[in-house]
């Protein structure tokens, strides 16, 4: 019988006063008629209704279910990934191993990004009816086993399903097909996530940057390449070389070698592909190849006298400086002047932001 009890928290509870050989009672504060000795997921009190041992695993039938296409992607992603527009097949066999006939009803729903839904009728030792709904979210398949089609002991069936993914989808989604069998006491529950995988990867240079200029004869260019949904198959590279797309080494990041061509501005592009086969808009960069030194000229020649000097000026007698310099690409950063070889001393551009060509002037302190 049930007996009320207060717990250590002070709250009181229902518990089980159990009589035992008709002299002695224990009291329990658990249901004795919800306990599962062995851990089967089956009621003790069910499978002593159904004649099977409560201390032993008893087999509770075999559901599997399986979508297609299947794969397994780097660091053991599993699953099925496809993009709007794709195929994909879901199939389902029930084995009835337990010690009990299967007489309940099977459900499935389908998420409503699959369309073009056919076949679910049971093939196998039964023909249990078919019956199509709908569930939350998408359309219910459901299989009855209720007398005279119920699966006894021993026996299998099948079901295979075929659909599309609904093209018009634009956002990435995972969509589970979720499925049912009551049993006894409990259910059993299958789930296969299909992962619709909607948007392109992106693929970014990391080297060199937009505007670069660059010398010497080689450079390493790089950069990474990922994906929201899936996962990058391949990443190609335009290296402005006349030899189209390339394949880089690496994925994400990835690289290849520029050998440097002659002075001039180039683009550089890179792009991505996933494994659903979408392809990335092509990334860019424009850098500046520039391995010619600018010149430089003084307006003074060889072995010139500079008269016009006013020894007492205030601070000491100076003499301006002048002359022009010049650059094909990059244009000019700054200019410096050399006296009897004494250090290197800024001299002032007069036209600013890099001009590729420009006077420049030094005013020179005599000593």
């Amino acid at each position: 019988e049930e007996w009320l009890h207060e717990d250590q928290n002070g709250v009181w509870s229902g518990g089980w006063q159990v009589r035992l050989f008709e002299t002695t009672t224990a009291f329990t504060i658990s249901d004795p008629t919800t306990a599962d000795s062995d851990t089967d997921g089956l009621l003790d009190s069910q499978e002593r209704a159904g004649q099977s041992s409560p201390w032993a695993t008893n087999v509770a039938p075999a559901l599997l279910t399986v979508a297609s296409p299947h794969v397994v992607g780097p660091g053991g992603r599993s699953g099925v990934f496809v993009k709007p527009g794709d195929p994909v097949s879901w199939l389902m066999t029930v084995f009835n191993d337990s010690n009990r006939i299967i007489s309940s009803t099977i459900t499935t729903c389908l998420p409503a990004a699959l369309t073009n839904l056919t076949g679910g009728q049971l093939t196998g030792d039964v023909a249990a009816p078919l019956q199509i709904g709908a569930c939350t979210g998408g359309a219910q398949y459901a299989w009855n086993f209720a007398p005279p089609t119920q699966l006894g002991l021993g026996l299998e069936v099948t079901a295979t399903l075929t659909a599309d993914v609904d093209a018009a989808l634009t956002n990435s989604v995972a969509a589970t097909i979720s499925t049912t069998l009551p049993y006894s006491d409990t259910t059993l529950v299958r789930g296969d996530t299909i992962t619709v995988d909607a948007e392109p990867p992106l693929a970014t240079f990391s080297s060199p940057v937009n505007g670069a200029v660059l010398k010497g004869d080689s450079l390493v260019v790089g950069g990474t390449a990922s994906d929201p949904t899936s996962w990058v198959t391949a990443v190609q590279v335009d290296l402005a070389d006349g030899q189209g797309w390339q394949t880089p080494s690496g994925l994400g990041p990835w690289q290849a070698t520029w050998m440097l061509p002659s002075d001039g501005v180039y683009t550089l592009q890179a792009r991505a592909t996933d494994y659903v086969g979408h392809q990335s808009n092509a990334s860019q960069v424009s850098v500046t190849v520039d391995n010619t030194a600018p010149a430089a000229s003084l307006a003074l020649n060889n072995g010139d006298f500079i008269a016009d000097i006013d020894p007492y000026e205030t601070g000491g007698a100076r003499v301006t400086l002048s002359g022009s310099a010049s650059d094909n690409l990059s244009g000019l950063d700054r200019i410096q002047v050399s006296i009897d070889r004494k250090p290197w001393q800024q001299a002032t551009l007069t036209t600013t932001g890099y001009p590729t060509q420009s006077d420049w002037t030094y005013l020179w302190r005599l000593p």
